[in-house]
């Protein structure tokens, strides 16, 4: 696509113009959160918005070749489950699912703050797909209708398998990703996810926080699709 014209307004308006400083002629790149990313230049800047001329356009520039679900249990503390959210969207996951386990102590959902800070991660690190940040579901309900297919791993701190092992061959399948709260799943919740086709897996031989497993088992995924 080009010759089309981009019009940038609100937050990006002002980040262009009192940030960055832009003027007419600088050339930049857009994101439509949407899976495409655009070479523009800036043409024309006003007080309300700033114009810009597409010269290119790049679908899922800087995505991952499959897409990715996390489905992280909420945690005690609101600003670690903020910490998985913005790095889940630095690793390129394309769906977050805030979990209700039987650990996890009860907790206002703030999906609106959570989107706003997948949204500055997206543009922090050059993305240019927006992950979805879901309202929070109960465990069973995610595990019974709610995860979609692929190669389903749920961390485990007493399961057997290496989550390198797991993903040895996952070929062009989607992952999913299911990780615990502070106190770990239950035996019943690893068995319910098991006899939905979710494979227990080890991340090592030290106890990690639910924030860090999270972390960990996503950074293992991006190397491994990538």
């Amino acid at each position: 696509m080009s010759g089309a014209e981009l019009t940038l307004v609100g937050d990006e308006h002002r980040h262009l113009v009192r940030v960055l400083r832009a003027a007419p002629g600088d050339r930049i790149v857009a994101v439509d959160g949407a899976g495409c990313a655009y070479d523009a230049v800036i043409t024309a800047i006003s007080r309300q918005d700033v114009r810009c001329s597409i010269e290119g356009r790049h679908p899922r520039r800087h995505e991952l070749p499959v897409s990715v679900t996390i489905a992280a249990a909420l945690l005690k503390n609101p600003g670690r489950f903020e910490i998985v959210i913005e790095k889940a969207t630095e690793l390129g996951v394309a769906r977050i699912v805030p979990l209700r386990t039987e650990r996890v102590i009860a907790t206002s959902a703030r999906v609106d703050r959570w989107s706003a800070v997948a949204l500055a991660a997206m543009k922090q690190c050059g993305r240019c797909l927006l992950p979805v940040v879901e309202r929070p579901v109960d465990f069973g309900a995610f595990i019974g209708r709610g995860a979609p297919a692929g190669l389903r791993l749920i961390p485990h701190e007493r399961a057997a398998l290496p989550l390198d092992e797991a993903l040895k061959g996952h070929g062009e399948q989607d992952v999913v990703v299911c990780t615990g709260p502070e106190g770990g799943f239950t035996e019943g919740e690893i068995a319910l996810a098991s006899g939905a086709g979710f494979i227990p897996v080890r991340l090592g031989d030290r106890r990690l926080r639910a924030e860090t497993a999270a972390v960990a088992a996503l950074a293992a995924v991006m190397l491994a699709v990538s």
